[in-house]
């Protein structure tokens, strides 16, 4: 039996925060979600559910001293991070402060802290200043986007010299429109081979524990295709640098007891950060993903430290391979259910396959992301090699749309 290890208040409630209620429970934690949305995935998961908002302080608050909560945890997701930062802090937990959380949550305040401590970024500006002045005249293409943008809704990408762009204005408008506080950012649109870099601060020292190669849908630059995981050590001497950096920076922002999810470019030989979070990646990534290619169990690992007390050991069970590819799917093709997991002729382990979770930008003009999205779905599948990776996604895809 498993022994009783306390109360957790966990928001929002949607599917990819089900992997972090199921995790809490199994070691012995009583879990509260709160969702506005009275159906919301983990409504019927949790073994007690609030229909209040994520980001409602004062109502998470009464809740937690009702029912003498612990501690709060969120993941996957930037919705309710600054809140349950804020529970945390008043529950008398050992978190990052609140100036420090509100900059990992809005991009523009990311870009100057960062740039105060010499990391690379693009050039980034608050839309609307940009719009009403002279700030630039060089000759690039730019990225407008929410402040607090995630899932790539809400974007565009612009021509060279966009005061002179008639569509500025109006991609302004349609990024505000994504955001929860009204705000856009205009920054330089860099090109090049995307990363993604996943970590956790432990014992006040951020460490790096996953890195992924990003490729993107060739007519929607802004959502992802492709990630091919593997551990630091595998990326190679080039990627030393980068991880010192990253960690440097993390550890200079003040970010404590957190989660990371990074997002690099690799331009004209620097490594460019495009945005970082202080929450785990999306999509299962740190649910399933990290823990495979790392051994650490982050969700885990970062409840064990806000609560400064030993839980459970946070190391998974190595699996022989520790490649990782988290694959979107074509919207042509069926949804792909487990029961084609049996037919698979090749080696390589299926982790999770998602339907209807990750989708696909139908563009407005050019280059533009909006709600009106295709669903389709997702596959997690490991290997020894890309090769072997590779022919097990084939052999999905044969099978999905019909074939033997």
């Amino acid at each position: 039996m498993t022994q009783y290890k306390g109360i957790v208040l966990v928001a929002p409630g949607g599917p990819f925060q089900h992997p972090l209620v199921r995790k809490l429970q199994d070691i012995g934690f009583v879990v509260h979600v709160a969702d506005i949305d009275p159906k919301s995935y983990c409504c019927n998961k949790a073994d007690f559910f609030h229909n209040v908002s994520s980001t409602d302080i004062e109502a998470l608050d009464a809740i937690c001293k009702k029912y003498n909560v612990d501690f709060a945890l969120t993941d996957q997701t930037d919705t309710s991070v600054y809140t349950i930062n804020q529970l945390n802090i008043r529950l008398r937990k050992k978190v990052s402060k609140p100036k420090t959380i509100e900059t990992f949550c809005n991009k523009l305040l990311l870009s100057k802290k960062a740039a105060s401590l010499n990391h690379l970024v693009p050039e980034t500006y608050e839309a609307r200043k940009f719009f009403n002045s002279e700030r630039t005249d060089k000759k690039c293409n730019w990225i407008v986007k929410p402040v607090d943008s995630q899932s790539s809704k809400g974007i565009s990408i612009l021509n060279a010299n966009p005061q002179n762009n008639s569509y500025l204005e109006e991609a302004i408008t349609f990024s505000e429109s994504y955001s929860k506080c009204g705000q856009a950012i205009i920054q330089q649109y860099i090109t090049g081979t995307e990363y993604t870099v996943e970590g956790i601060v432990e014992n006040g020292d951020h460490r790096v524990l996953a890195i992924s190669r990003k490729y993107k849908y060739k007519t929607s630059p802004f959502v992802s295709s492709r990630l091919d995981f593997a551990a630091p050590e595998y990326w190679g001497v080039e990627f030393e640098n980068l991880i010192r950096r990253h960690n440097k920076f993390i550890n200079s922002a003040e970010l404590i007891n957190a989660q990371t999810h990074a997002e690099y470019i690799h331009y004209n030989g620097q490594f460019y950060m495009i945005e970082c979070a202080a929450r785990g990646g999306g999509s299962l990534i740190s649910s399933h993903i990290v823990p495979f290619v790392s051994g650490v169990n982050p969700e885990i690992l970062l409840a064990a430290q806000i609560l400064d007390k030993e839980l459970i050991s946070n190391t998974y069970k190595m699996a022989s391979s520790n490649l990782v590819s988290l694959v979107f799917c074509d919207p042509k093709i069926p949804f792909i259910t487990l029961s084609l997991t049996r037919r698979l002729k090749t080696r390589c382990d299926l982790l999770y396959i998602q339907p209807c979770l990750q989708t696909i930008d139908s563009p407005a003009y050019s280059m533009r992301s909006d709600e009106h999205r295709n669903k389709a779905g997702f596959l997690i599948v490991t290997g020894s090699s890309i090769p072997e990776i590779n022919a097990s996604i084939d052999e999905i895809r044969l099978i999905s749309s019909g074939h033997p």
